[in-house]
């Protein structure tokens, strides 16, 4: 069973075979990516997601260190795997002498670190240096074909073109089997697929009559 270990100000775990951790938290922080290459964290709302972008990127250890309040909630991993709470010498001396023979979880701790952060931010949020020749195909808003480098949001999805961020980078579309063409920016994370299902559902609704029942 796989162990995740977080406070002052680091996050990690310890087992064999972890390749993904979704972890749902209270607080804000500033997340300082701490993962070996071939790994990605994300961030949105109250869940952060650390996931591999590579067949075969290792194992994780380190996962992040962090700035802010946070206090973790409920964890999944690709097995089995326990949280725990990891105290620092100034909040041992918070709690009194009789509190240390009592569990960690009884003594007057915060879950805070130096540094006040009003919403959660990635320090690293983008995926940098990819490339179309590993079998990504994008295209422009007209719909030609883009080769070459890009890189990729993990704030909002979205793909541009560039190996980072730069003032000449330009936002790169999906080009489905239908023909339509599905920009890559998608704040909400949620599949195109879907997207475009609920956005058909909602036309319906909106078509279809409100006829009442006569009594």
């Amino acid at each position: 069973m796989a162990k995740l270990y977080y406070g002052n100000g680091k996050c990690s775990i310890e087992g064999s075979g972890i390749v993904i951790v979704a972890i749902r938290y209270r607080g804000a922080i500033l997340i300082d990516d701490k993962t070996p290459n071939g790994f990605a964290i994300a961030a949105q709302g109250n869940g952060i997601i650390v996931f591999p972008i590579k067949p075969e990127p290792g194992e994780l250890s380190e996962l992040f260190e962090y700035t802010g309040e946070f206090k973790i909630t409920s964890l999944k991993t690709n097995g089995t795997a326990t949280i725990h709470r990891v105290m620092d010498y100034t909040e041992l001396l918070a709690g009194d002498t009789e509190s240390m023979t009592i569990n960690t979880e009884d003594l007057k701790v915060t879950h805070k670190t130096d540094g006040k952060v009003a919403k959660t931010k990635l320090k690293q949020p983008y995926l940098k240096d990819l490339h179309t020749s590993g079998g990504s195909v994008f295209c422009f808003e007209n719909g030609d074909k883009y080769e070459g480098y890009y890189h990729i949001s993990l704030e909002d999805n979205s793909v541009m073109t560039g190996g980072d961020r730069d003032d000449e980078s330009q936002l790169l579309y999906i080009k489905q089997t239908d023909g339509n063409i599905i920009s890559t920016y998608n704040p909400t994370h949620i599949p195109p697929g879907n997207r475009i299902r609920k956005k058909e559902d909602r036309k319906k609704r909106k078509m279809k009559p409100n006829i009442r029942r006569r009594r």
